[in-house]
């Protein structure tokens, strides 16, 4: 376990999607770095049984609360319980989320299609909006969202799923230099080794699977850094590496 830096000392996180996954993984190497750490799900017993796992070796740094962040209200309990348990919060890793409905086709499901959409959008523009009062006067206000491999290639076997995650990369874009006091970054990890691996996946794949590890230690080099407006795509054995942003001379967008 490190012992908690000078820029970390009193750091206090919220994880969204942190009963499992990168989300864990996020949330335990905060905890390694100092940070203390609410993490929100939508699974009573996976987010306790989480936050009382993180906690044998971090006692009373870390706590669960259980919410479906995608909603006002939820989002809302969770920034509320991270405030009553730590007493400000600092940094934000918005990394819910949910497979969409596979390949489209004329018998797909509509409200399905729309329900993944809308959850993966949401579930990272309702906690912002949520802790946005608390993180405005902080001055290591930082925010994470975790995209994907799908935000930035086109992906056939899963359509709204690549619709949702292209949108996170055009919301942290966007969001960026209109809340100049916090910092706001994504990354777009290829294929993980996580709950959601499978999904819409093609027999035979060739590319190579990260740990949730190798992704946690780059969000919270994001979240502790001095980055603004980063998107970030990671895959197996190399270095993260930018994600090009188109710069048009006529479009280039008028000073807020």
């Amino acid at each position: 376990m490190n012992a908690t830096s000078p820029r970390t000392d009193g750091l206090v996180a919220l994880v969204t999607g942190g009963a499992s996954g990168i989300g864990l993984a996020t949330a335990s190497a905060l905890l390694d770095a100092g940070v203390r750490v609410t993490i929100a799900d939508t699974g009573t017993a996976a987010a306790q049984a989480s936050a009382d796992h993180l906690g044998a070796s971090h006692p009373g740094k870390v706590n669960a609360v259980v919410a479906d962040v995608s909603t006002q209200h939820g989002a809302r309990r969770a920034v509320d319980q991270t405030i009553d348990q730590h007493g400000h919060l600092d940094l934000l890793h918005l990394n819910a989320g949910r497979p969409g409905v596979g390949v489209l086709t004329a018998d797909t499901d509509l409200d399905a299609a729309q329900q993944s959409l809308v959850t993966n959008v949401m579930s990272t523009v309702a906690p912002f909006i949520a802790a946005l009062p608390h993180l405005e006067h902080r001055p290591s206000a930082a925010v994470t969202v975790t995209s994907s491999l799908a935000g930035v290639i086109a992906s056939p076997a899963d359509p709204m799923y690549a619709a949702s995650k292209h949108a996170l990369i055009g919301l942290v874009r966007s969001l960026a230099p209109a809340h100049r006091s916090i910092r706001v970054n994504a990354v777009c990890p290829s294929l993980v080794d996580t709950p959601m691996l499978g999904h819409g996946l093609p027999e035979g794949h060739p590319l190579p699977v990260l740990a949730p590890q190798d992704v946690a230690r780059v969000v919270v080099e994001q979240l502790l850094g001095d980055e603004d407006g980063e998107v970030l795509f990671i895959e197996s054995g190399r270095s993260p590496r930018p994600v090009a942003e188109p710069r048009l001379s006529s479009l280039q967008p008028p000073p807020l």
